[in-house]
Parts: C-alpha cells; sequence; structure tokens
C-alpha cells in the first residue's frame, strides 16, 4: 500500500514553513527507510509484503518509486529488522532477524539500472547474538554507531528487554582527520 512521505520547508523568517505531501507505492508500517547521501536517495525496504528495495530520488520526490534490482545471495526477507546507511562503507547495513548481518551496496554507477548487492557479514555463530526480534509493532531499533574504529549495531528490541551492541565484522578503514600540527591565531 501506499504511505506517507513529506517534505517540510522552513521560512527564512522562523515564522514556520510549508509541507509538501507525497504518495509512495512503496509505503508501509513495518518497512524502513534510510537515506542514501551519496546518491541523495532514500532506499525503503518492504519486506512484510513482498521482497522488493525501492529509491525515492530527493531531486524528484514527486517522481515513481524505483523498484531496485537486487544481486548476491540475500537472506529471506524480515518484517522485523534493521536498516541503517553505513558513511564507512557506502552501503546499508541489514540487520536480519537478529543474528545475520548483511552488506547492501550498489554495484554500477546509476542507482536506477545498478544492481544492489547482498552481501553477508556474519557468519552463522556470531560472537553476540541478540534475540530475535518481535515479529510486528514499533518495538525493534538498529542504530549503526562508530566506537574507536569500529562500527557497532546497537539493537533494542523491546521495552523491558536488554539492549544489545555488536561490531559489524569486516568493517572498512575508517579514516579520521588528522589534527593540525601548530595553530596560530591572529
Amino acid at each position: 500500500g501506499s504511505g506517507p512521505f513529506a517534505k517540510f520547508d522552513p521560512k527564512g523568517d522562523g515564522t514556520g514553513g510549508t509541507w509538501t505531501n507525497y504518495s509512495l507505492k512503496s509505503g508501509g508500517l513495518d518497512n524502513r527507510a534510510a537515506l542514501d547521501p551519496t546518491n541523495d536517495i532514500i532506499v525503503i525496504t518492504a519486506f512484510r509484503s513482498g521482497e522488493n528495495l525501492y529509491g525515492v530520488d530527493l531531486k524528484n520526490p514527486s517522481a515513481t518509486d524505483v523498484t531496485l534490482k537486487q544481486g548476491g545471495t540475500p537472506p529471506s526477507k524480515a518484517n522485523s529488522h534493521g536498516w541503517e546507511w553505513s558513511d564507512v562503507r557506502k552501503a546499508f547495513i541489514y540487520w536480519h532477524s537478529g543474528s545475520d548481518v548483511y552488506e547492501v551496496k550498489l554495484n554500477g554507477s546509476d542507482w536506477r539500472t545498478g544492481t544492489w548487492v547482498w552481501t553477508r557479514l556474519t557468519a552463522s555463530a556470531n560472537s553476540v547474538t541478540p534475540q530475535k526480534p518481535h515479529s510486528t509493532g514499533p518495538y525493534n531499533r538498529f542504530r549503526l554507531v562508530r566506537y574507536d574504529d569500529a562500527e557497532v549495531g546497537v539493537v533494542v528490541t523491546g521495552v523491558g528487554t536488554p539492549v544489545y551492541a555488536f561490531k559489524i565484522p569486516g568493517n572498512a578503514t575508517i579514516i579520521r582527520p588528522r589534527p593540525p600540527t601548530s595553530l596560530t591565531v591572529q
């Protein structure tokens, strides 16, 4: 079904702004979406009602959502999952059913026609296995954060349950800016 997608344009004088609503064919309560700033798109997972990934062009959000071509070996798609953009990998990270983590990365230069390749990042026995997420409801929260030189998945699966953190395996190198060797103040 279609879902809500809106843009807010604030007025420069601080007195408010305007909302613009768009209709998406890829919307849904249990779907997840994340921004790909490299391609200036939002990618939506529509796994409760199917297997598709959809791209929304933020330069033209009123255009029809694009069904993205998938490759590699994807997992069975779960309607309760995590979906976050990794600026280190330039790819999406998919947390699947509490124990597996996948990378979904564009192979090609055009997000509309290229293949979004699934790569499993975890072995069948992860060192820390979060409990399986709830199959319905707004309880699952997955966030990808940086800690030192690692990307870490943080998972909250429900009210009154533990919070899990686990290192995303196979990380790309995180490049940190070097501090200046000297500072001149005038």
